[in-house]
């Protein structure tokens, strides 16, 4: 099908599946991404356990291969550039502008931006970071082998990524500002049955200390106020995500905590533009709800481009 290029804006796995779908409908789609590979955050956990079809569960490195292979099998153009702003022209015309001074020019826009790091926005964090504080246990955890390490986040991330850094370090500390976790259940209960994971409930990290590394964290109990100083060699932060929507704020509408609002196609306020993926309002972020986005969104814009044609 002949019609000018549909962008993606976000290589992980929404943007994957949006591009493969629109490819399969014959359009023409490029992926707009300035990592060298594809895959986003999908690349960081080093086991996957909840994507149907690996019932064993997969490394993170090697799903997002398997994701650039299906794009590169297909040969579906990517754009190694970052983007810097988005603007509607018109009723018919997006201007996408890249960090390389290229203006690219289409009608149907998607973000699959997904979401980073929160930060802990303490004293010590951005000092020590890459000197001992770190967001990427299986980028990382191999360095603190046999040392003692703080893990801070309660979620299924934190979860994962601490269950991966146990095999590596001789002593764990994980810090949750609530009293139980919301996480999952089997997760839960593989942590707690590890001697070497001491968890600290109702406990939030307060400054991170160094001498060329990191060398302790201070932290409170917000239950009784009680001010702790802890020895550690390292911390591992997974405090949860934000979005960020900075090169579409114009278009688009947010909800209370920053994520692009979307109707049932992922279309967002304006016309042609569509938000899938992490970066959107929605209850669930996960690999299979992302791609289910992308691929809702590519049929959607693909039936709009076909009743343009009647």
């Amino acid at each position: 099908m002949k019609n000018e290029p549909i962008y993606i804006i976000g290589g992980g796995p929404a943007g994957v599946a949006a591009a493969v779908y629109l490819k399969r409908f014959s359009h023409d789609v490029q992926v707009i991404e300035p990592n060298p590979m594809l895959g986003g955050q999908v690349m960081i956990p080093h086991i996957i356990e909840n994507y149907l079809g690996f019932p064993t569960g997969i490394n993170g490195f090697e799903f997002a291969s398997i994701l650039n292979q299906h794009v590169t099998d297909l040969q579906i153009p990517i754009v190694h550039q970052k983007v810097t702003e988005i603007k509607k022209i018109d009723d018919h015309v997006f201007l996408i502008h890249l960090d390389n001074d290229e203006t690219l020019t289409g009608k149907y826009v998607l973000c699959a931006l997904g979401t980073k790091n929160r930060p802990l926005d303490i004293p010590g964090e951005k000092e020590w970071t890459g000197k001992g504080v770190s967001t990427c246990g299986t980028c990382d955890g191999p360095l603190f082998k046999n040392k003692t390490i703080a893990v801070v986040g309660g979620g299924d991330t934190a979860l994962t990524e601490t269950l991966f850094l146990s095999t590596y370090a001789q002593t764990i500390h994980l810090f949750h500002r609530r009293d139980s976790f919301r996480g999952f259940d089997s997760l839960v209960k593989k942590i707690q049955s590890i001697p070497s994971i001491t968890i600290h409930y109702s406990s939030i990290p307060v400054e991170i200390h160094g001498n060329n590394t990191v060398t302790a964290m201070t932290y409170q109990n917000i239950e009784t106020h009680q001010i702790f100083k802890l020895p550690v060699n390292g911390v591992f932060v997974f405090a949860g995500y934000i979005p960020d929507t900075t090169i579409c704020n114009t278009l688009v509408d947010v909800d209370e905590k920053g994520y692009i609002i979307v109707n049932a196609q992922n279309e967002t306020k304006t016309q042609g533009f569509y938000a899938i993926g992490d970066i959107s309002s929605k209850s669930l972020r996960q690999i299979v709800t992302a791609m289910n986005d992308g691929a809702v969104a590519a049929n959607h814009i693909h039936h709009d481009i076909l009743n343009s044609l009647v």
